[in-house]
């Protein structure tokens, strides 16, 4: 009956011990029942893309910024919240991130980055609050009159360290290089300039380091397997087919993409 006509990316909640799944919320439908930069913004599409790949990326909801503002404006919600928990698969002390996915922002033209606010370390109690702080904060960026795109809700990583890697870009004069930055724990640190992190430059036909600073101490000792980093992270650029820019952690040996943007003029 109901689970033949529930879609992808609708928010339900399921009663096991009565049997009964309520849909909670239907899927937004886009142009072709299909999300797209125009609509969920490129950041929330290209992580999608990254995990229809293969790669492990941290569960995440984009959920459309008129569904926040009526979230926001009509605090009734509950249900909708529930679902969106659901979906993220939280443990007890799971915590979650809220992030931009503005149109315009991470797209073929130029990144926006740091133009607009993250939230972390957002328990589930406080995720509504969370969202109309991310409006109060968002709501009038880079000439826009309203932030249109989606707004990504995501579990965070427990990260033993995590950093940032760019693939391939010409402007640092490394263009046949890959450049690793990381710290030990989660990458805040390292997209927010608050800590020095470790700086790798790798030769990206041989594997061979060009350049070394090690700088966080925290790291010293931890087993970092640098090859099947670099080569993850090549293999991610070329199913793009461009430059990447990639924000990356790792927890239980396990490498999870927690963005991934093009370059402009990476190349």
């Amino acid at each position: 009956g109901l689970l033949e006509h529930v879609r992808d990316g609708d928010i339900l909640r399921v009663d096991a011990e009565q049997g009964v799944v309520t849909v909670l919320e239907r899927a937004a439908v886009v142009a072709g029942d299909a999300a797209t930069p125009a609509t969920i913004g490129a950041k929330a599409y290209n992580l999608g893309v990254v995990r229809s790949l293969g790669f492990a990326v941290p569960e995440f909801v984009a959920l459309p910024a008129d569904r926040v503002r009526q979230l926001v404006d009509q605090p009734n919600g509950d249900g909708f919240l529930e679902g969106v928990l659901h979906q993220l698969h939280l443990a007890a002390h799971d915590k979650m991130a809220v992030r931009s996915s503005a149109v315009g922002e991470d797209g073929t033209n130029g990144s926006l980055a740091g133009a607009y606010r993250s939230l972390l370390n957002v328990d589930r109690q406080h995720l509504s609050s969370a969202l109309c702080e991310f409006l109060a904060s968002n709501g009038q960026r880079n000439g826009e009159a309203a932030y249109r795109g989606s707004v990504i809700v995501q579990r965070m990583i427990a990260a033993d360290y995590a950093g940032v890697c760019l693939t391939r870009d010409a402007r640092t004069g490394k263009g046949d290089a890959v450049i690793i930055e990381l710290l030990a724990g989660g990458n805040e640190g390292v997209t927010g300039g608050g800590a020095v992190p470790d700086r790798l430059v790798v030769d990206r036909l041989t594997g061979d380091i060009l350049e070394e600073e090690r700088r966080c101490a925290a790291l010293v000792g931890v087993e970092i397997n640098l090859s099947d980093l670099v080569q993850h992270f090549l293999t991610l650029e070329a199913r793009f087919g461009q430059p990447l820019d990639i924000e990356w952690a790792v927890a239980d040996r396990k490498l999870y993409i927690l963005q991934a943007r093009p370059i402009v003029g990476g190349r």
